[in-house]
């Protein structure tokens, strides 16, 4: 069950337990009464099955609900005190704010379609319930652990934790380079040539730069990048001829790549900057080098250069 709070994906899970006691009573027994006797009597084994089933069921009303955009209907899955905490740490006490958590979320964003996978429901107590799995948006894949109490025959969520998950981390953040294949040039330094292609079966980006002055036909310079599921970010990896090398770290800010690097020369000599990159339409883009530093002392930006692709599109 995932709430798509500020365009992100989230995912849930809880804390808190009860304990549901039951009573008899003497008597004649009725016929209503040996029906709920009879059902009291099952073994184990079925209670369970019966119960995971009914929870496995709320999790595809919850499905339906998020689709139509019912955030009434979503928050009455909760009971009246439990809780959610999102993936940024941030808690919502009781279904009353939970409610106008995501009638704010349907009043901002246009409902997705949403997928849910249980992957486990488990019995700590008879009346409490542990559920894990994930879900999918078209954003992305979200985590969730949720906690259900039984009470009076109906179960419901007293707590969920959300936390986030990479969607489908080896294709989906590297496509967004996409534009980026290609063999472009500079305007300002008509010597240089950079060929982009993809690699590793797409997983990764190879990036080749030339220059007119050295062997035309020779890299002198090399990048790959990818994403870096340690980081959980794009990263890349940068190679010169000379023997230097370096590492940069990707953020996508509104219509710009950001690119935290730092790196040494060929002598140890240790530096770092970072990159911005504009894409302008898909046969032009923009690159300027800024907060630069080289052994500890601060230097200019670089001007902003004009990147154009050689075979356009």
């Amino acid at each position: 069950m995932s709430m798509y709070f500020n365009h992100r994906p989230v995912t849930m899970a809880l804390a808190s337990i009860g304990i549901l006691f039951f009573g008899s009573v003497t008597g004649p027994v009725t016929k209503s009464e040996a029906k709920s006797s009879q059902k009291v009597s099952a073994s184990p084994e079925a209670i369970k099955a019966e119960d995971e089933a009914a929870i496995r069921a709320q999790a595809k009303q919850y499905v339906i609900d998020y689709g139509k955009g019912d955030a009434k209907a979503l928050a009455s899955q909760w009971s009246v005190d439990g809780s959610l905490t999102e993936a940024s740490g941030k808690k919502l006490h009781g279904r009353e704010q939970i409610e106008k958590s995501f009638a704010d979320l349907f009043k901002a964003h246009k409902p997705q379609p949403i997928a849910i996978d249980v992957e486990s429901v488990k019995f700590p107590a008879n009346n409490i319930a542990i559920e894990v799995g994930t879900t999918k948006l078209p954003s992305g894949n979200s985590r969730y652990t949720a906690i259900h109490s039984k009470e009076s025959g109906h179960w419901q969520m007293i707590s969920v934790f959300e936390h986030d998950m990479p969607s489908n981390a080896a294709e989906v953040p590297i496509s967004e380079l996409a534009w980026m294949v290609g063999s472009w040039g500079a305007k300002s330094n008509s010597d240089l040539r950079v060929q982009c292609e993809y690699t590793a079966n797409k997983k990764f980006l190879l990036v080749n730069f030339y220059s007119s002055k050295a062997d035309g036909n020779t890299p002198t310079e090399t990048e790959i990048i990818g994403w870096n599921p340690v980081l959980n970010s794009i990263c890349s990896w940068h190679y010169n001829s000379d023997g230097g090398l370096g590492m940069g770290r990707w953020k996508k800010d509104a219509d710009n790549w950001l690119v935290n690097a730092r790196g040494s020369d060929h002598d140890g000599t240790l530096a770092s900057a970072q990159y911005v990159l504009h894409k302008v339409d898909d046969n032009n883009y923009t690159w300027k080098s800024t907060k630069r530093f080289s052994q500890g002392k601060s230097l200019p930006d670089t001007q902003e250069i004009l990147v154009m692709r050689r075979d356009p599109k």
